[in-house]
């Protein structure tokens, strides 16, 4: 597993291709700065991680994540043990 040592921030992004799954596009910025009196920040424009994920009902009717898939620049999916 890979020890991140930099400040970063994740974006969900609704996949409306499947609308009866709650499906998300993640991905995963660093952070260069966050100016709190601003509420600014500015943060570096590729993300270090791109991937899926799928949201579902456990047995006691808590939303958890069900699948999710890291995506490479090639555009395979890897599953993750989430």
């Amino acid at each position: 597993m890979v020890t991140i040592s930099r400040d970063y921030f994740i974006v969900f992004d609704k996949n409306w291709d499947n609308k009866k799954e709650l499906s998300f596009n993640v991905n995963f910025f660093y952070l260069k700065s966050f100016k709190k009196k601003n509420q600014t920040l500015s943060y570096v424009k590729k993300p270090f991680f791109r991937g899926a994920v799928v949201f579902g009902l456990d047995f006691k009717n808590k939303v958890r994540p069900v699948s999710f898939s890291k995506r490479e620049s090639d555009g395979k999916s890897e599953p993750i043990n989430p």
